[in-house]
């Protein structure tokens, strides 16, 4: 499952039957837009990037169940699909089929994914404030490079500073 709301907030899980893997991350990108004319429409549009590296490995090189579900709870509430299911949105046997996975070239590609990002509350330590950063960087691409990762703290007054670190996957 690759879940996308109209703010743009991910999740992703791994369904084989009825094992869930919630911890799976597919490193997948997504935007979205919500057309401030239409908001009170709840209008709003998604747009998916998913590494063909991603689907190949988890496809085992055959063909992927592929189903586009939308599931819209307030008023009017609206639950569709592309693939028509019967009992809820978990129904792989009724969902369409994406093949033309197996003959795909492998690829090495850079494909860095940032994850599980978070920042601590501030706290104060020999005079200074502070806060900590951390999070998970992946990649899926089987090609190495660098990245460089910035962070900028903008604070309520005062100028913002930006600090930059490169690593090498």
């Amino acid at each position: 499952h690759l879940l996308l709301n109209a703010a743009g907030v991910q999740a992703d899980q791994i369904c084989r039957g009825e094992k869930r893997n919630r911890e799976w991350n597919g490193g997948w990108r997504s935007a979205t837009y919500v057309d401030p004319l239409i908001v009170r429409a709840a209008g709003w549009s998604a747009e998916f990037a998913i590494p063909l590296q991603m689907l190949r490995r988890q496809a085992g090189g055959g063909e992927w169940r592929f189903n586009l579900c939308r599931n819209k709870k307030t008023a009017p509430a609206e639950f569709s699909s592309w693939a028509p299911v019967q009992g809820g949105f978990h129904e792989p046997a009724a969902f369409g089929v994406l093949a033309g996975l197996r003959n795909l070239p492998p690829q090495d590609v850079f494909a860095p994914v940032v994850t599980a990002a978070q920042v601590s509350p501030y706290r104060l330590q020999d005079g200074r404030y502070s806060y900590e950063l951390t999070g998970e960087i992946m990649n899926d691409g089987g090609k190495g490079d660098e990245v460089d990762l910035a962070a900028t703290d903008q604070p309520a007054a005062g100028p913002a500073t930006t600090r930059t670190l490169r690593i090498q996957l």
